[in-house]
């Protein structure tokens, strides 16, 4: 039944509170016959309740149907309503109730409840307080089954976030295409036209080695751009059985001419023996990452250290990468350290493009990264595997 159309709680209460008065004493129990027939039929659970307690005193057969509980079951249990509101809204709903029933005759107000089966139900409460002789005597109502337009309204929520989350992306990458690409090509033409006026061949061979340096310039954007745009896009990730540990030592030795270089000592924490379902590349990638910038941004002033570990959370885990590097200012930098082409420490190396393709890797996977640092202190990222 649609629920604009519904019949008004107030023109049940009507019917229902028919009177002999009212109707020729021959077809009284014709009438109640037929009125109740009526009230079984409302798509929805009609009610009436005592004030005091709020122990039902009448359902309709409709009960059963949207909540699973037979109407013996809803009148037989003075605590039934407040045992069968979820948890997360019993407390808020009674005393809604309470409050709203003292001052206006008539509201309504949505919660959840559970079914009988365990499914939540979003329910629609029609309120109406009954009054004689100026006191509440009883409580009645109509509970209207809203689930199907709850769940449709999420779905919408969810779509919304969605075109929100592609808005980002569009931004970012209208950001490449307006500004880095721009500027690639900018510097291109200048060049060429540079070597068309060079004096001599010197001038010529120095443009043309500038020339070089723009263009892998470029085809490193064009490769991250690729990158991005194949993590957001491919609806099939593939994923394999990983040994976390094996990864970390395989990283660690493409790293090894590096760490020496800087005398940097890494504690490798990780227990031999923990497996991952993820995706080898992004695997790769993440470590790779988080290694990196801990080199990049280790304290030349300190006995430099990275520390890696592992924690495991339920059915999933968490990797933490540590270093007593510079560190970053979060209240300065937190807002955009994993946003494109941020850099903090002006490092002439920073591409500024890492934490954000890190990020975007972690949660295409289900997970997620976050990051703990201080300047002069160091850094703490941590990556959480579903």
């Amino acid at each position: 039944m649609d629920i604009d159309n519904e019949i008004p709680a107030r023109d049940l209460e009507n019917n229902i509170a028919f009177t002999k008065n009212e109707v020729p004493a021959g077809t009284i129990s014709e009438t109640q016959s037929r009125l109740a027939e009526l009230i079984d039929t409302v798509d929805g659970i009609v009610w009436e309740s005592d004030y005091e307690t709020f122990c039902f005193t009448f359902v309709n057969k409709k009960a059963e149907a949207i909540s699973g509980y037979a109407p013996h079951e809803w009148l037989g249990d003075p605590n039934f309503w407040a045992s069968t509101i979820h948890p997360d809204d019993r407390d808020w709903a009674i005393a809604y109730c309470e409050e709203k029933s003292r001052s206006v005759p008539r509201y309504d107000f949505e919660y959840r409840m559970i079914a009988k089966d365990g499914r939540i139900i979003w329910i629609r409460d029609i309120v109406n307080a009954i009054v004689q002789d100026g006191k509440i005597v009883s409580l009645r109502g109509i509970m209207i089954d809203i689930t199907k337009a709850k769940e449709a309204e999420q779905d919408l929520s969810r779509s919304f976030d969605l075109v929100t989350e592609q808005n980002k992306r569009l931004q970012n990458f209208s950001y490449i295409v307006s500004h880095n690409l721009r500027s690639h090509i900018a510097n291109i033409q200048s060049i060429a036209n540079l070597i068309e006026t060079a004096e001599n061949q010197e001038e010529r061979d120095e443009m043309i080695s500038m020339l070089k340096k723009v263009s892998r310039s470029l085809d490193d954007t064009m490769i991250n751009l690729n990158e991005l745009l194949t993590i957001k896009s491919d609806p099939n990730m593939v994923t394999e059985t990983i040994d976390l540990h094996a990864y970390i030592k395989n990283t660690l030795e493409v790293l090894r001419d590096e760490l020496a270089r800087k005398q940097i000592s890494v504690f490798d924490n990780v227990p031999d023996g923990i497996l991952i379902e993820y995706n080898p590349a992004y695997l790769e990638s993440i470590l790779l990452n988080l290694l990196t910038n801990a080199i990049r941004y280790s304290n030349p002033d300190k006995n430099r250290e990275i520390s890696i570990s592992w924690n495991t959370l339920g059915n999933g885990g968490e990797l933490s990468v540590s270093d007593n590097g510079i560190g970053i200012d979060l209240a300065l930098h937190g807002d955009k350290i994993f946003g494109m082409y941020k850099t903090f420490h002006g490092n002439p190396d920073a591409r500024g493009i890492g934490l954000f393709i890190t990020r975007n890797q972690a949660e295409a996977m289900g997970g997620s990264i976050s990051v703990e640092s201080a300047p002069g202190i160091g850094s703490t990222f941590r990556i959480s595997f579903k």
